[in-house]
């Protein structure tokens, strides 16, 4: 990075990504401890209260924190961190923690309050955002995807916020349920899943290396996935039995972002020397991407089967928040945070002394055993849940919090080279 130009925040990630962390083994201590408690049908506390710890807890503050240092090196864009983003960071942990305690509790009135705080601070993070874009030198698919991730952060907040209205008088229009589904899906698909596909689309040519993509594939997963989730939204709640469209033209735009993948695995690119292989982050990214697309098979037939299926949507939940999110989130830091750290390394010695390599940086066994446990964990619990098997379900989480406490001791040894003087 030229002298000129300032690195990606420093703490403020770090503190986002550690919340994520410790979210995600909280959420997974549940079924670890009780796996009794979560195997029933799923419209209940319990699970709320772990799903809720995985996307606002674990997910959210993740992306957050990825936002401030992918942007500047992905998007190309100036996304510096204040006074103000720390106190944005505090809000965002206080409400989270907020909504997720209430969901434990069944007190749907703090959540309606938790959830406020919330959205203040996604308006304000997001408008920063919205800004950062317009003068960013990304590709134009990649800034609109992601402004329109920002854009459904809020309407999710604020779906949120009316359904836990809805629990004390009926405000919204459909069944419950119905609400409920639109709700989990704009979070999913139209924050959560857009920002991968924005962000991964110039990350993930970084990382391999290789040519990224141009010209409309670049715009069909936008498209695809904004229209299929407004369409699978607003179904749901006037017209149920056109939500499964909605589901094709969302699958559609997953396939498009896969076909983007593999032609970047065709344009492939040579290597630095000093990286090391195989690459276990992109081993676990690509993993992810798997279960992406297993998530769309299993979403795909819980929509068209004439007959609730809950195996299927038990598979379908795990698929897609721990398989596919969950890992993604996990590979794409364990290439990040290390070229983060490196560049601080770099400012911070005045440009007089380049640091350690960032492929030299990460403990490989930590990152093998966090992506062998992750390859096991990850279908133990999808069996388990789908089965209401206790003891495998109990397994599954047991064998993610290993390689959960192993991606962290791995980041904690990365990060310490970005405080190095």
């Amino acid at each position: 990075m030229p002298p000129d130009r300032a690195p990606p925040p420093r703490t403020l990630p770090i503190v986002y990504l550690a919340i994520g962390h410790v979210s995600l083994i909280a959420a997974l201590l549940v079924p670890a401890l009780e796996p009794a408690s979560i195997d029933t049908f799923f419209f209940h506390p319990r699970m709320f209260f772990v799903v809720h710890l995985l996307t606002l807890g674990w997910i959210t503050h993740s992306i957050i924190g990825a936002t401030y240092l992918a942007a500047p090196m992905a998007l190309r864009m100036e996304l510096p961190a204040g006074k103000l983003d720390a106190w944005l960071c505090a809000t965002i942990v206080i409400g989270a923690s907020g909504v997720i305690a209430h969901f434990w509790l069944d007190t749907y009135s703090g959540i309606g309050w938790s959830g406020m705080m919330l959205l203040i601070a996604f308006f304000i993070i997001a408008t920063r955002v919205w800004r950062a874009l317009r003068s960013a030198g990304a590709p134009p698919a990649a800034r609109a995807g992601c402004g329109l991730a920002y854009f459904n952060l809020l309407l999710t907040a604020v779906f949120g916020m009316l359904l836990a209205i809805n629990r004390q008088k009926t405000i919204l229009p459909g069944d419950h349920m119905q609400d409920v589904y639109a709700h989990a899906h704009i979070g999913l698909v139209g924050w959560a899943l857009m920002m991968v596909v924005s962000i991964g689309s110039r990350m993930l040519p970084m990382f391999l290396p290789a040519k990224p993509a141009s010209g409309w594939i670049t715009w069909a997963p936008i498209v695809l996935l904004q229209g299929g989730v407004v369409l699978f939204a607003v179904a749901w709640i006037y017209a149920p039995e056109l939500a499964r469209w909605g589901a094709v033209a969302m699958a559609a735009g997953v396939v498009a972002f896969l076909l983007q993948v593999v032609g970047l695995l065709r344009r492939r690119l040579p290597a630095a020397k000093k990286m090391k292989r195989p690459d276990f982050g992109m081993l676990i990214a690509m993993q992810a991407l798997i279960y992406l697309l297993a998530a769309v098979g299993t979403g795909l037939y819980a929509v068209f089967s004439e007959r609730f299926s809950l195996p299927a949507v038990m598979a379908y939940g795990t698929f897609a928040l721990i398989g596919f999110l969950g890992q993604i989130i996990l590979g794409i830091a364990m290439r990040l945070l290390p070229m983060v750290a490196w560049l601080h390394a770099w400012t911070g010695s005045e440009f007089k002394q380049l640091p350690t390599s960032p492929h030299e940086m990460p403990s490989r066994p930590l990152q093998l055993i966090a992506m062998l446990l992750w390859t096991g964990g990850v279908p133990t619990l999808a069996i388990g849940l789908a089965t209401a098997s206790h003891r495998t379900v109990s397994t599954g989480a047991w064998l993610l919090i290993a390689g959960s406490l192993a991606a962290t001791i791995s980041t904690t040894i990365v990060m310490r080279h970005a405080y190095r003087r």
